[in-house]
């Protein structure tokens, strides 16, 4: 009884220690193998204000937060319509290797040829990793908002605007406060018209009424 006992107790260790190896092994393994590179892509547009005929300018910034280099990056934006948009510069490049932490970025411009309201969709990226069991990873960026294209017309009436701002001291910022602040100074105006009106009406009356009695007065000298 004591035999089988020992001999279980023996067979329950050693299954233990193997167990414990084949753990040991496989995290050791999961550490040794190298994380994947993961690279976010941010598209965004550099001016503040857009006009048709002027350059507006693309910005595609590619970041790389994963653990491993990202190898053989290519970055392309194709989706502009030659109807709407001149395009200025390359819309695709590529990158030999991409750091982890590092940052890579692609510039071009493009030329509206129409005012209106402009959005534009993501940016396409390819790339390999190391330690990558896929041979290429793809991905997207965001895709622009909606973002409004003055026209001359408009973009001569925002300076207008910014510069009456200033006028102002800040209290007509936009063409709805123009509009109600000329509202407003034109019954201010009128107001002030209508009194002087009365004003030299009854200058009048008096001076007429003078006349006439300096008349009465002088009738029969």
């Amino acid at each position: 009884m004591m035999k089988s006992a020992t001999t279980a107790f023996a067979r329950l260790a050693i299954v233990a220690l193997v167990a414990a190896l084949v753990t040991t092994g496989a995290v050791a393994q999961e550490d040794a193998a190298p994380s994947q590179a993961h690279l976010i892509v941010h598209k965004s547009v550099v001016e503040d204000q857009l006009v048709i005929g002027k350059n507006m300018t693309i910005k595609i910034d590619v970041y790389n937060a994963g653990d491993s280099p990202a190898l053989s990056v290519l970055v392309d934006d194709p989706m502009w319509d030659a109807s709407q948009f001149d395009v200025l510069g390359a819309t695709r490049a590529t990158f030999a290797e991409i750091l982890p932490g590092a940052r890579e970025t692609l510039l071009f411009a493009v030329v509206p040829r129409s005012s209106g309201a402009f959005s534009a969709g993501p940016s396409l990226v390819t790339y390999k990793s190391v330690g990558s069991s896929s041979s290429e990873i793809s991905g997207t960026s965001n895709a622009l908002p909606r973002i409004p294209i003055l026209s001359q017309l408009e973009e001569h009436l925002v300076l207008l605007l910014k510069i009456g701002a200033v006028a102002s001291f800040g209290f007509c910022q936009t063409a709805d406060d123009w509009t109600r602040g000329a509202s407003i100074f034109g019954g201010i105006a009128a107001l002030l018209f209508l009194n002087q009106c009365l004003l030299t009406g009854r200058r009048a009356v008096r001076a007429n009424r003078r006349r006439k009695a300096i008349a009465e007065l002088t009738k029969d000298e």
